[in-house]
């Protein structure tokens, strides 16, 4: 891994110096009052002898030392993970979720700014007692950060909880700070040092990822309390549940990739390094988040690296389709067409909060002139509605109160109302987390098959010009309107208090605007395939009329691996703007924008000859192509390029 040049690094001495100097200033904080959602584990106010400092303190070490920019502060500073307390989404739900069950917020803030929960500052359940300002780095807004992470560890029995944030810190009595914890054996950190099993382990991961409401029971479907707090979200028990839990399959294994460098700048020879990018489906936040604070941070090739990997992430890593019906049929007759989704992740497809993420199938069926004979899924970007029909097939959960219907009172929810959400490979599901409302294959050892089997039955009209094109798609989308539109009339709050002005919006409207103004969560298309079925009787018309797909589609790219150049090829729909076509690098860099030149068949295809926009010649290792256009969600596909 290339590195800076020493001149541009901090001297080891300069290090140490800083390091004892922040270390002398580690001061005791006043006791904080006890939780207002009482859960076991260390408690505000316990510690006491070695308070969390900031990421920035972290940063001397362990930032800013490769060209790549792997280095753990690096890859952490444009992820959900630094800024779970930045996120306006976020904020916008606890307001509603206080309302419903007031000082609840008290609870989220523990996952969210997990040092303002221990120092305190999270009594005013709402986070207006938080330390700093939200658009600059070093204060509670840095959400989950590096002390706190790298200071966790099983707790006093050897045996760590798994959900709820009911977390251990570890805080040392006398002179020496405690222990920094992570994966390896060996360090020349300059504070103590210890290896970590439980960090290389899901079970850290489940800490903030299985969510349980505290305060309330699930209910069966009949009203009947099952004595089991509400499974608000299940990430690690579907993890837990799969052939990957029992596999061993760690979730730092897909969230945390690995790379060859250097953990510090105190270096040892190349090793695989957990890159900090924590990869997960929120390609839009980090968008937004981006244009909110990307400058003010100093973080914009940050957020732009976490936006190009979890669309990379959505797009080529967490799922197949496979669309499956007849080559030939005879005209009059109905078409059956398969369309088999396959989760390839290690949890639900899709998982983590409710209230917004869904997964759908859109399916089209044309003859050769491109005239419509079925559809289904299809989404109205006019007004950001998906179009529903009796044939719609979504991938959701829906939670609500028991006798009220589903909603989206995330806090008073004690019944799951749907969840036909695809199982991860291996699935032995529990009351908590089985399916609701949908039917996965089973098979003798009790797992349920991660995939789904949607059937269509389509009538073609005798006549039908052939052949007949069947298109499927997977679309993706982090929220759907009704929830932003709920954001914003549910909440009653008064003014943002993270805001300066006292006449400020509340922050479920400054959300809604904030969807307004980023495109409305447009959907991300996740997969596509298409197949020609010719019909018996009709002469096959000759030349096809070119595609008019609804969203931009990459139709293909190649060569990957490639040493000279490399294409991608993509289509775009009639009323669409021109796309921009950008090389990015793995730090989110822009490497180059290319222009496209057109191609049979309406497609578009731009070349890129392994250079950046000086000319420069690319060193060998993965470049994104990125295709922008406006009103619609990124493309990304990875290339590699061998020198």
């Amino acid at each position: 891994m290339p590195l800076l040049p020493a001149r541009l690094r901090p001297p080891r001495a300069t290090r140490l110096v800083r390091f004892a100097i922040a270390s002398a200033l580690f001061a005791a904080f006043p006791g904080a009052s006890p939780a207002q959602v009482p859960l076991p584990g260390t408690q505000p106010g316990d510690v006491v002898n070695w308070p969390l400092q900031p990421a920035s303190f972290c940063r001397t070490c362990h930032g800013e030392y490769s060209l790549q920019h792997i280095e753990p502060y690096n890859t952490w500073a444009g992820s959900m993970m630094a800024n779970a307390a930045r996120d306006p989404l976020f904020w916008a739900a606890v307001d509603i979720a206080n309302q419903d069950s007031p000082g609840i917020g008290e609870w989220c803030i523990r996952c969210h700014s997990p040092k303002a929960w221990i120092e305190g500052r999270s009594e005013a359940p709402d986070g207006s007692a938080f330390l700093g300002a939200i658009d600059q780095p070093g204060g509670d807004f840095d959400g989950v950060d590096c002390q706190f992470c790298h200071r966790l560890y099983e707790g006093p029995t050897g045996t760590p909880f798994t959900q709820n944030a009911q977390f251990w810190v570890d805080d040392a009595a006398g002179p020496t700070p405690p222990p920094h914890r992570g994966p390896f054996a060996e360090s020349k950190a300059p504070h103590p040092w210890l290896y970590s099993e439980y960090h290389e382990s899901s079970t850290l991961c489940a800490v903030c990822h299985n969510v349980k409401n505290p305060r309330v029971n699930l209910l069966d479907e009949n009203g009947a309390d099952t004595g089991l707090l509400f499974p608000e979200q299940s990430t690690y028990d579907e993890w837990e549940q799969s052939a990957f839990g029992r596999g061993s399959v760690q979730c730092q294994a897909c969230h945390m990739p690995l790379a060859s460098g250097y953990a510090c700048t105190d270096f040892f020879t190349p090793r695989d390094l957990g890159t900090h990018v924590f990869t997960g489906a929120n390609a839009w936040m980090t968008s937004v988040l981006g244009g909110l604070y990307g400058a003010s941070l100093g973080r914009e090739e940050e957020y732009a690296r976490s936006e190009v990997l979890a669309l990379d992430a959505l797009q080529n890593q967490s799922a197949n389709l496979v669309l499956q019906s007849p080559s030939r049929m005879n005209s009059g007759e109905d078409v059956s067409i398969r369309v088999r989704v396959v989760n390839l992740t290690g949890h639900k497809l899709p998982t983590g909060y409710p209230e917004g993420r869904r997964i759908w199938i859109h399916l089209v069926v044309s003859d050769a002139y491109r005239q419509t004979l079925f559809e289904t899924g299809r989404y109205d970007y006019g007004n950001a509605e998906l179009v529903d029909d009796p044939a719609l097939r979504v991938y959701e959960a829906k939670h609500g109160v028991h006798g009220d219907g589903p909603g989206f009172h995330l806090a008073l929810s004690n019944r799951v109302f749907k969840d036909t959400r695809i199982p991860p490979a291996g699935f032995i599901p529990t009351i908590e987390t089985q399916p609701v409302g949908i039917a996965f294959e089973a098979f003798g050892d009790g797992t349920l098959a991660n995939y789904d089997d949607a059937e269509f039955v389509v009538s073609i009209p005798r006549g039908t010009p052939s052949p007949v094109t069947v298109s499927a798609s997977v679309y993706y989308q982090t929220g759907p309107k009704e929830y932003f539109e709920f954001l914003r009339d549910e909440n009653v709050s008064g003014p943002d208090p993270h805001d300066p002005d006292p006449l400020a919006p509340n922050r479920g409207a400054k959300m809604y605007a904030l969807w307004d103004a980023n495109d409305r969560c447009p959907p991300i298309l996740m997969k596509s395939a298409t197949r020609r079925i010719a019909i018996d009787g009709p002469p096959l018309v000759s030349r096809l009329v070119p595609d008019d797909p609804i969203t931009p589609v990459v139709t293909g790219v190649g060569p990957n691996p490639f040493r000279e150049s490399t294409w991608i090829e993509f289509a775009l729909p009639k009323t669409a703007p021109e796309a921009r076509i950008q090389v990015v690098d793995l730090s989110g860099r822009r490497l180059r924008t290319i222009r496209g030149t057109s191609a049979e068949l309406g497609r578009t295809r731009a070349i890129w000859d392994g250079r950046d926009e000086s000319g420069v010649v690319a060193a060998s290792g993965a470049y994104f192509f990125r295709v922008d256009v406006s009103g619609f969600a990124p493309q990304v596909r990875r290339v590699i390029l061998l020198r």
